[in-house]
C-alpha cells in the first residue's frame, strides 16, 4: 500500500538516495533542514511560507516525491516531481493526493510549468489529471559574460531597488499588462511581491521621468550555485528597455564572480509577449519552451471559452 507523508517524518537516507536519481538540468531539490520542515509542517496553511516537499511510501521504500509552492492561499504550483519508476499511475496517484490535500485548505487554482519536449509528462497531466494548457512561457539561456566585460561602466539611474511601498504601483502594472482572459488565474496581489523566507531574489523597477510611474518590473534570483534568474514586466510600448535590463542583470550577477549564466523568463499572457520575444531573439538562439498547464476549482471551463473569445484581442481599435 503507498502512502504520502511530509518527507520531514521520512528517512534522510531515503530522501536522499531517491533524489541521487534526479539528473534533470537545474534540477535539484532545495531540501530544508528536518527541524525547519518539521516546526513547517504544523503551520496553518495561511501561515505557510516555505515549500513543501511530499514522499510515496511503498513498504518502507521511497518511491517519488513532489514539491509544491504556495504562490498566496488560493494558488498552488507544482514545482517539481520526481517518480523512481517510469510510472504514470504513481505520478497521477501522487498529484492528485496532493491536490485533494490543499483543496481541503480553500485552494481553488493549481498549475505547473511542462517542458514541451516532455510528452509523457504533459499527456500525464492533460489526459490523466484533467489540467489544461493556459499559457506558455519562453526561458532564454545565455552567458554572462556574452557581449559585456566585467569592467564596463553603464549608467542606470532609471533602475532602481524597489521598495515596500512600491508594490501597489508594482502589482497595478502587472496586472494592466496582462490579456484579459488570462488574468484570471495569473493576477498578482501584493502578497506575491514580498520576498519569501530564505529566499534569495531582489527586486527593481524601472521608471519614467516622475520617479513614482514604473514602467517595468523585474527581478533577480538564484537558481542554483551557477545560474540566477531573471523574471520581468515591461510596459506596453516601453519594450525597448528590456535590452537595458538585460545588461543591468548580468552585470550584477557578474559582480558575484561565481555565477555563469543567465536565464530569462518571459511568458504569454502578458499581452506584449511577441515584442519581448523579438528583442531577445536578437540576442540568443538557445532557449525552450514551457505549456503552464491548470487546474481550477473556481472557474468553470466554459467562462475559458468565453473568455478567450472576447478578450484575447489586444490590437488596438484604432
Amino acid at each position: 500500500m503507498t502512502v504520502i507523508k511530509n518527507i520531514a517524518f521520512c528517512s534522510s537516507k531515503k530522501i536522499k538516495r531517491i533524489i541521487s536519481l534526479d539528473d534533470t538540468e537545474n534540477g535539484s531539490f532545495n531540501l530544508y533542514p528536518r527541524f525547519v520542515a518539521f516546526l513547517h509542517n504544523f503551520l496553518p496553511f495561511n501561515l505557510k511560507f516555505l515549500n513543501e516537499t511530499f514522499a510515496s511510501v511503498e513498504n518502507g521504500d521511497i518511491t517519488g516525491l513532489i514539491t509544491l509552492s504556495k504562490a498566496n492561499n488560493k494558488r498552488i504550483k507544482i514545482v517539481k516531481l520526481l517518480l523512481e519508476k517510469n510510472s504514470t499511475e504513481l505520478g497521477k496517484f501522487l498529484v492528485n493526493c496532493t491536490v485533494s490535500n490543499f483543496l481541503s485548505k480553500g485552494v481553488e487554482t493549481f498549475f505547473a510549468v511542462v517542458d514541451k519536449r516532455n510528452s509523457q509528462l504533459l499527456t500525464m497531466f492533460k489526459t490523466g489529471l484533467g489540467f489544461h494548457k493556459f499559457a506558455q512561457e519562453t526561458v532564454y539561456k545565455t552567458e554572462l559574460s556574452c557581449g559585456l566585460k566585467r569592467s564596463e561602466v553603464l549608467s542606470f539611474d532609471y533602475i532602481r531597488k524597489m521598495a515596500p511601498n512600491d508594490i501597489k504601483d508594482v502589482v497595478k502594472l502587472v496586472n494592466s499588462t496582462m490579456n484579459s482572459y488570462q488574468r484570471v488565474v495569473f493576477n498578482k496581489d501584493e502578497n506575491d511581491f514580498y520576498a519569501p523566507f530564505l529566499a534569495s531574489v531582489e527586486r527593481f523597477v524601472v521608471f519614467g521621468d516622475n520617479r513614482k510611474d514604473f514602467i517595468a518590473y523585474f527581478s533577480l534570483s538564484k537558481i542554483n550555485n551557477s545560474d540566477f534568474l531573471l523574471d520581468f514586466v515591461v510596459s506596453r510600448g516601453y519594450e525597448g528597455y528590456l535590452s537595458d535590463i538585460v545588461k543591468f542583470a548580468k552585470l550584477r550577477v557578474m559582480k558575484k564572480n561565481k555565477y555563469k549564466t543567465l536565464l530569462i523568463r518571459t511568458k504569454d499572457y502578458y499581452s506584449n509577449y511577441g515584442e519581448l520575444r523579438g528583442i531577445l531573439d536578437i540576442d540568443s538562439n538557445d532557449f525552450f519552451e514551457s505549456e503552464i498547464l491548470v487546474k481550477d476549482f473556481l472557474i468553470p471551463k466554459k467562462s475559458f471559452s468565453y473568455e478567450r473569445t472576447v478578450f484575447n484581442d489586444i490590437t488596438p481599435a484604432f
